[in-house]
């Protein structure tokens, strides 16, 4: 348990601050600017988020094998602060994936 709380955890969120950072500048459609854009909250989200989930858990994780992991006396927090992360991984995956399908068949569009 706790190699998937002090590793695979904050990896998740690691990757969830790049694709959202590449979702930003999906949702531009690779403009300058949103590519900027994109660029800076990824700059940011990568080393940002996983720092901040193991502060929460550092400072408020709490439990034992008879009660399970809590985050500041509630379940429902640690329950969001895991599950976030593994479920923007997949969905902002699609996201950008469509976005990418979305550009390419524009641009081969405006090329013919």
């Amino acid at each position: 348990m706790s190699l998937i709380l002090f590793i695979f955890m904050p990896i998740c969120c690691a990757l969830t601050g790049k694709l959202l950072g590449l979702s930003v500048a999906a949702s531009c459609l690779w403009s300058d600017h949103g590519t900027r854009i994109g660029k800076i909250v990824s700059g940011w989200c990568t080393p940002l988020l996983p720092i901040v989930y193991l502060v929460l858990l550092f400072a408020g994780g709490s439990g034992s094998a008879g009660t399970g992991m809590r985050l500041f006396d509630s379940e429902v927090l640690f329950g969001l602060a895991c599950g976030i992360p593994l479920y923007a991984i997949p969905v902002l995956g699609f996201f950008v994936g469509a976005m990418y399908v979305v550009r390419d068949l524009a641009l081969n569009r405006e090329r013919v």
